[in-house]
């Protein structure tokens, strides 16, 4: 696991987190953005996470 501070935000994402399945899952769902919105969700997907490299 590997924590990383951006904007002043703590944020931890997982090393063993395969990307690739979850965002097909996310796009065979087809609810998109708004759907997560409209859903309530409280935090981002792993998926929308853009780590500093």
């Amino acid at each position: 696991m590997v924590t990383t501070i951006a904007d002043e935000a703590q944020v931890t994402i997982e090393t063993n987190y395969d990307r690739a399945n979850e965002l097909k899952a996310f796009d065979d769902s087809k609810v998109g953005v708004k759907g997560l919105v409209d859903a309530g969700i409280v935090k981002i997907p792993r998926i929308f996470y853009n780590p500093a490299r």
